[in-house]
């Protein structure tokens, strides 16, 4: 437990001093979905959550950190699980900037075109994004996953966009039942990715102990 929350404080730092434009470009989209009443724009300061671990990855991965890491104590569950964390609470931001803009904007006579119910399922959706570029970033590496990103990342657009300006589309798929399914199918797909992502991550992380071990002994030499 230490482990994971000492790699939860480095990803803190990490994001504070290399992503914190995420911040203003979340509120900036916030504004924009009071201001314009259009209900797709709240996807988006949630899908920059969706984005920051694989961000943070990529950071590890250029300062070495994996190599270092792969020769502490700290297992690869750890390793693995404080970056699913850090996928779950970069989302708190997005959505407390959300509801921040529908109080705000209320209280201007623009109420926000999206419930609770609204931002929890566009949160839901985000997490499922992470299911899929997490094990992507994992086993391949955050640069090769890019690529792979994008193209999820351009899905992800489109079903936004599908909703709609005005959120009619999110009512009809209430009506699907998919609102009822998605709350109990995303937490099970999550766990299933953290599986997955440690299982690909595991020759990775021998490789880069070995690699760690080897310098060492030419240096000693």
């Amino acid at each position: 437990m230490r482990c994971v929350c000492g790699l939860l404080i480095k990803d803190w730092h990490l994001a504070r001093r290399y992503c914190w434009a995420y911040l203003p470009i979340a509120a900036a989209f916030a504004a924009i979905m009071v201001l314009s009443d259009a209900a797709s724009f709240a996807a988006y300061p949630l899908l920059l959550g969706a984005l920051l671990p694989l961000s943070l990855q990529a950071y590890d991965e250029s300062s070495g950190f994996l190599h270092y890491a792969a020769v502490m104590p700290v297992s690869r569950r750890a390793l693995v699980g404080a970056r699913y964390l850090t996928a779950v609470l970069a989302l708190l931001p997005g959505a407390t900037l959300l509801g921040l803009a529908g109080l705000i904007g209320g209280a201007m006579g623009r109420p926000s075109p999206l419930d609770a119910a609204a931002v929890g399922l566009f949160s839901l959706l985000s997490l499922l994004l992470s299911c899929v570029l997490l094990p992507l970033a994992f086993r391949f590496g955050s640069e090769r996953a890019r690529l792979l990103a994008a193209l999820a990342f351009g899905a992800f657009c489109v079903l936004v966009l599908s909703f709609g300006r005005d959120g009619s589309a999110l009512l009809r798929f209430d009506r699907t039942g998919c609102r009822a399914v998605l709350p109990a199918a995303v937490p099970v797909l999550f766990a299933l990715s953290y599986l997955l992502s440690v299982r690909l991550y595991a020759p990775r992380a021998a490789g880069g102990a070995q690699s760690s071990r080897t310098a060492g002994r030419m240096r000693i030499q």
